[in-house]
């Protein structure tokens, strides 16, 4: 069927779309990847260096490390460091960039982020394709459309006076908390406040980060630019402690269990003293904890 996030793929034995599914699947299995964590002191990640050089690169593991951040706060720094920038972009072009990145996720990428989201978070084909692919460029499309009527919302003006209403970013860095279930989740939490000026440091699930590092990819190569998303795999404990603890934190955008969103409320009242600003908190948690 032909729908506005593209030709959704027809699930079927045999079929072409299926057997591009299966291929992307396969020549991503051929070599697996193994993400490493640089976080941390220097002894700790001259070990883990070496112990992938030993064992998981002459094992034919593809070692990636975190898009080269030596630790927590320089990835808060290039946030900060991007944001003078950023915010100043017009809301025109950044509606464009995410509409870019829909149209590569609904054309040269679509196989590509759903073989991930079934390699890494065991999704069938039927469900990677309504969340990987579907769902995250409806979240883009749709984010960009009401970002639109957002910025439309403006005061009245006569003949006596123009009156603007400016609508201005976050003093600061939003924290992206992703959860292992949903790639197109990682994505909106995101993008929703990138997309209204807004920079964050992003912290996917251990479990999801193969599918989060293409996304990641795909986000850059549409235009996002360095230091706006600042992708940050590891230990939550570890890097919440840097985030919660830094001036320039601005609001956290968290999608888990209720129990770690209940911490990170405990942490951030913890710190109230230290901002520079009330941090926004939004969060949705699940229902089964």
């Amino acid at each position: 069927d032909k729908e506005e996030n593209g030709t959704t793929l027809a699930i079927r034995r045999l079929g072409e779309e299926f057997e591009q599914l299966r291929l992307r699947t396969e020549e991503s299995g051929k070599r697996p990847r193994a993400f490493m964590l640089t976080i941390g002191n220097l002894a700790m990640r001259q070990a883990r260096a070496q112990f992938s050089c030993n064992f998981l690169a002459t094992a034919g593991h593809e070692v990636i490390d975190n898009l080269g951040f030596k630790s927590v706060e320089e990835g808060v720094d290039a946030a900060m460091e991007a944001r003078k920038k950023w915010e100043k972009v017009d809301w025109i072009d950044r509606c464009s960039i995410m509409m870019k990145a829909a149209e590569l996720i609904a054309t040269k990428y679509r196989y590509v982020i759903n073989a991930s989201t079934m390699l890494g978070q065991g999704k069938n084909p039927f469900q990677a394709e309504i969340d990987s692919a579907c769902e995250t460029i409806d979240f883009l499309r749709f984010n960009a459309y009401y970002a639109s009527k957002i910025y439309a919302q403006q005061p009245l003006s006569d003949s006596s006076a123009i009156n603007r209403l400016e609508y201005r970013p976050l003093e600061g860095f939003v924290y992206a908390v992703s959860p292992f279930n949903f790639t197109s989740i990682a994505c909106n939490l995101n993008i929703a406040p990138v997309l209204m000026g807004n920079v964050t440091v992003w912290k996917p699930a251990t479990t999801a980060i193969l599918s989060n590092y293409y996304l990641m990819k795909i986000l850059q190569e549409a235009g996002v630019p360095d230091g706006v998303i600042n992708f940050l795999p590891g230990s939550g404990s570890t890097i919440s402690d840097v985030v919660f603890a830094s001036p320039d934190f601005a609001g956290v955008h968290f999608t888990g269990s209720t129990r770690t969103f209940n911490n990170f409320w405990k942490a951030i009242g913890d710190n109230i003293n230290n901002y520079k600003t009330y941090p926004k908190i939004v969060g949705e948690t699940g229902g089964k904890d």
